[in-house]
């Protein structure tokens, strides 16, 4: 069980209280995540807050991935999503907002994860995984789009 680790940061120039408002509503996932995946939400809180929990399935093509996740370390500098039931073996997801202006601020996203085991959750992890610095360049492109308009 190898743990594997992720980053991301980027720059969108607003300030730091909208993009931490932004990404403190959980129905803002849906808004940033690509064509083609395809988010089916089963429980939603009414915003990210220690203990609260969030399920859903993401429809990939031809794969179905459902996730369990709670939410930890909600506060001002950003929160960590915790996930409780998935395809993965192990995921931990910080994401972080660090003011740079009063109007630009950095979004760093840091994951550390563990592949599942199975046919279906080992194949699903791993075409996940990999796919991860396609999906964190979209969410960026599309966070700017939102924010800084």
């Amino acid at each position: 069980m190898k743990s594997r680790l992720f980053s991301n940061k980027f720059v969108v120039d607003a300030p730091l209280e909208s993009v931490r408002a932004f990404h403190s509503d959980p129905g803002s996932m849906a808004e940033i995540t690509p064509p083609g995946i395809r988010v089916q939400t089963e429980r939603m809180p009414d915003a990210i807050a220690d203990d609260e929990w969030m399920q859903f399935v993401l429809h990939i093509g031809p794969m179905r991935a459902p996730w369990k996740a709670r939410f930890e370390a909600v506060g001002a500098s950003g929160f960590t999503d915790r996930l409780l039931s998935g395809p993965f073996r192990e995921w931990v997801h910080r994401h972080s907002f660090e003011q740079l202006t009063p109007t630009s601020t950095a979004v760093v996203d840091e994951i550390q994860a563990v592949f599942g085991s199975g046919a279906v959750n080992g194949f699903v992890s791993r075409a996940m995984w990999y796919g991860l610095p396609i999906l964190f360049a979209f969410r960026a492109w599309k966070t700017r789009q939102i924010l800084e308009t």
